[in-house]
């Protein structure tokens, strides 16, 4: 079993979007970059951008109490039929990669799904593909 990643390299970033918004056409369906899974924030003085995306650690699945979140075709997914919208995933997460979204019923995350690396114009994106063993247990529970 492998987990996809994508990586930012925030040296390349020049704060243009087109991967929000490209974010938010694919999987959401709207031409509105506030509405994305990958954010970019600007950093103070002449430091340039930081790009906030899900690294797919997976810690948001195993402290999910509803089994809602699960790895499918390499990227963590919620699945808004069994997400009871109590928002520890959003707490739990250590990146501060998974956040609510006006008006999208659930919290909101980087699938993985690659569409903005290859539209982003500086190749500050990228995907890396880890191969893992899972270990058996409910939710990482030893």
């Amino acid at each position: 079993m492998s987990v996809v990643r994508v990586v930012a390299d925030d040296k390349k970033c020049v704060g243009c979007e087109i991967c929000e918004l490209t974010c938010a056409n694919v999987n959401f369906g709207v031409n509105n970059p506030k509405k994305s899974a990958i954010y970019i924030s600007r950093l103070a003085g002449p430091e340039g951008f930081h790009v906030v995306l899900c690294n797919q650690c997976g810690r948001c699945a195993k402290e999910c109490p509803e089994e809602a979140i699960a790895l499918v075709n390499g990227g963590y997914r919620i699945d808004e039929e069994r997400c009871t919208l109590c928002g520890i995933c959003v707490e739990v997460c250590p990146i501060e990669a998974i956040w609510w979204r006006p008006n999208v019923k659930t919290p909101v995350k980087c699938i993985s799904c690659k569409a903005c690396v290859s539209n982003c114009p500086t190749q500050a994106l990228s995907y890396k593909e880890i191969a893992f063993q899972v270990k058996s247990g409910l939710r990482g529970k030893e």
